[in-house]
């Protein structure tokens, strides 16, 4: 496995919480923008409901 640090988006220390994860990391993508602030919370909500039923 090959591990790249990302200075620029996460720091160093967080980069170290990442490895202490067993199993793989998913990054999952979701389409939260639009013009509405209604229609991101609720597609914010959703994201995280959806998550944490997994």
């Amino acid at each position: 496995m090959t591990t790249v640090a990302l200075p620029r988006f996460l720091p160093a220390d967080a980069l170290d919480e990442f490895r202490k994860f067993d199993g793989p990391l998913i990054y999952l993508a979701a389409p939260l923008g639009h013009p509405d602030p209604s229609i991101r919370q609720e597609r914010f909500e959703s994201v995280n409901t959806g998550t944490a039923d997994t």
